[in-house]
C-alpha cells in the first residue's frame, strides 16, 4: 500500500470516529413530540424555540444553511431537485 493510501486511510478513519462521536452527542440531545395536529405541532415548535437561546437559535440556523449549501453543492447550483423536476418549477 502506497504512503499516500495510508495517509487517506488515517483521515478517513479520524473523520469517521467524529461523525460516530458527533452522532452519539446528538442522539443523547434530540427532543421529539408527538403532535395530535397541525396547531399542536405550531404550538410545541414555537414554545420548543422559544425555550432556547439565542446562541442555539442561530446555531441552528447555521447548520441548516450548512446542509443547504451542500445539498446545492451536490446537484450543482441551477440543479433541480426531483420534487421540482416531476412539478416543473424551475430553481
Amino acid at each position: 500500500m502506497t504512503q499516500k493510501r495510508k495517509n487517506a486511510r488515517r483521515v478517513s478513519t479520524k473523520r469517521d470516529s467524529g461523525i460516530a462521536e458527533r452522532s452519539a452527542q446528538r442522539r443523547r440531545r434530540i427532543v421529539a413530540h408527538l403532535a395530535a395536529g397541525y396547531e399542536d405541532a405550531e404550538a410545541w415548535d414555537l414554545d420548543y424555540w422559544l425555550g432556547r437561546t439565542p446562541q442555539e437559535r442561530l446555531s441552528a440556523l447555521v447548520a441548516i444553511r450548512r446542509d443547504v449549501a451542500a445539498i446545492e453543492a451536490g446537484r450543482g447550483k441551477k440543479g433541480k431537485s426531483p420534487m421540482e423536476a416531476e412539478d416543473g418549477l424551475d430553481t
